[in-house]
């Protein structure tokens, strides 16, 4: 049986990512593999950070969504954040009215880097990473590292 860690040591992350189930595993593998974290505080819902990008469309879930990640950040000090989103996210695609000629995956990244932002003006001290996911989350999919 493994090990548990003290009960006062912190998460090695927050993971902030879309509820579909299809890609659970799948970011649970990367984040483990790739990112090599051990334990994570997540918050799951559908479309990840949309919730955080349409305060004045939605502002009761920006409301939730931002005081949700600030708890967390505050409460359990993680000393990274990693945003997901994946290829034909259906909140989004179901949310939004793109302009002509703009793709859904612009439309997410963007929406990954001004989470990414708004994180890091607000905790200067966290270390903040976006990544867009494509490709079969059961058959291996591939995490895009977006800039900062």
């Amino acid at each position: 049986m493994a090990e548990r860690p003290p009960p006062e040591a912190g998460p090695d992350a927050l993971v902030v990512a879309c509820s579909d189930y299809r890609w659970g595993r799948a970011i649970e593998v990367f984040c483990r593999q790739d990112l090599g974290l051990d334990r994570w505080d997540a918050v799951m819902v559908p479309g990840g950070v949309y919730l955080l990008n349409y305060p004045g469309a939605l502002p009761q879930n920006y409301r939730v969504g931002s005081r949700m990640l600030e708890f967390l950040v505050r409460g359990h000090q993680p000393p990274l954040v990693v945003l997901v989103s994946h290829e034909g996210c259906e909140r989004y695609r179901r949310g939004l009215s793109l302009p002509p000629g703009r793709t859904l995956k612009e439309q997410q990244q963007e929406d990954l880097i001004k989470v990414a932002q708004w994180l890091r003006d607000r905790f200067s001290a966290l270390e903040v990473k976006a990544y867009y996911a494509a490709g079969d989350p059961a058959q291996g999919a591939s995490f895009e590292a977006l800039a900062r």
